[in-house]
């Protein structure tokens, strides 16, 4: 028990967290702290920090994350530095494909298009 009392004495508050944006612009620092658990005026964890720095990375918004850590006045300060990759620019593809389908392995009498229809062969009168 004082162990665990001597290490979180020993271990220094987060003064502040510093988040210097590039890129497009379009995210906030705020933003990018809601994401974190690491806090201003909270026990630095450098487990908790390292997991903050890998969610941020795998947000799929942001890249370039880099984090560095050092002294401050009143304890550690934690400086954020990304950048977002938002854009309004339109995104644009191919795909191959088509070809007509008969059936499907459930229901080979169907049309094969999803809609449960039975096919029906020409000139032949339904009920």
């Amino acid at each position: 028990m004082l162990l665990i009392a001597l290490l979180l004495a020993a271990a220094p508050k987060v003064e502040r967290v510093d988040v210097d944006l590039g890129g497009v612009g379009h995210t906030k620092a705020n933003a990018v702290r809601r994401l974190m658990t690491t806090r201003d005026g909270t026990l630095l964890d450098e487990e908790t920090l390292r997991r903050d720095v890998a969610r941020l990375r795998s947000t799929g918004i942001l890249y370039d994350v880099e984090e560095r850590t050092f002294a401050g006045q009143n304890g550690a300060r934690v400086a954020l530095s990304l950048k977002d990759r938002w854009t309004l620019l339109p995104m644009f593809g191919l795909r191959r494909g088509g070809g007509e389908q008969q059936g499907d392995d459930e229901h080979p009498a169907s049309l094969g298009d999803g809609s449960g229809l039975p096919r029906r062969e020409i000139g032949s009168r339904g009920a």
